[in-house]
């Protein structure tokens, strides 16, 4: 069953798989701040490695 958000007339709806893992699906959004997803390809491998080079940590504050 889908989970609902409405309100001043626009809806989200999130679709969450409910066999195995409860893995988030897809969004669907009639608002304009939030767009249509699909997710899928649970488990492959998506080739990402770790950096190289020298880690430069962000200025604090």
């Amino acid at each position: 069953m889908p989970v609902v958000l409405t309100g001043e007339g626009e809806f989200i709806t999130w679709y969450v798989a409910t066999t195995g893992k409860p893995y988030f699906i897809k969004q669907d959004s009639t608002r304009a701040d939030m767009q249509d997803l699909t997710d899928d390809g649970f488990g492959q491998s998506v080739g990402a490695k770790a950096p190289t080079g020298t880690v430069v940590e962000a200025p604090k504050g």
